[in-house]
């Protein structure tokens, strides 16, 4: 417990230097700022004991992780550092959702050979660009995938609308739960999920 004296000279401090940045801010912000930090003043033990009760909470048995991620690396590299964290935490990843995935469009057998600059060949293009654009997203997510193996794995693809309301919401629950409330696995090319 710090002593009178203590206090005392830090008060004394904290004057000399709350009245030097009034002179260069102005009294109104040192004031506002001041004011501002006062009102904090006692809620320190609420966010100490808020924070064990979550840990608590996290640390139960009945308590199960579920990683969000979309096929972007950036976002795939933070999923596995979450990941990473939970498990030298000893805490298992319970399942994942790779979220707006574009499809795979499998073909059913080589394309045609379409005359150039035909509408059947801008559509072969596009179709093996989207190809593309699947197989660098699931490269992207395959080690994320195996890094939670055997927890279950669902992919969500990418919706025409944007998810704002409970409708979009339900769309992108469907794509995760089937009728029977288990997720959704679809087995990956690779065999990974």
């Amino acid at each position: 417990m710090p002593t009178r004296a203590y206090l005392r000279a830090v008060s004394v401090a904290t004057q000399a230097l709350l009245r030097t940045i009034s002179k260069v801010a102005g009294a109104e912000i040192v004031q506002d700022a001041v004011t501002f930090f006062q009102a904090f003043e006692g809620m320190e033990e609420g966010f100490r004991l808020r924070a064990d009760h979550v840990r608590q909470l996290l640390g139960r048995p009945t308590t199960s992780f579920v990683l969000v991620t979309s096929p972007r690396r950036d976002a795939v590299e933070e999923a596995g550092w979450f990941a990473d964290k939970l498990n030298e935490s000893g805490l298992a990843v319970e399942g994942l959702v790779v979220n707006r995935v574009h499809p795979p469009f499998a073909g059913a057998g080589p394309l045609p050979d379409a005359p150039e600059a035909s509408d059947l060949a801008v559509l072969e293009s596009n179709l093996r660009d989207q190809q593309a654009v699947n197989a660098r997203e699931e490269a992207t997510v395959a080690r994320i995938v195996s890094e939670v193996a055997p927890s279950p794995v669902v992919r969500v693809p990418l919706l025409d609308v944007d998810v704002h309301d409970m409708a979009g919401l339900s769309t992108v629950a469907d794509h995760i739960f089937g009728s029977d409330g288990s997720p959704v696995v679809e087995a990956d090319s690779a065999g990974l999920a």
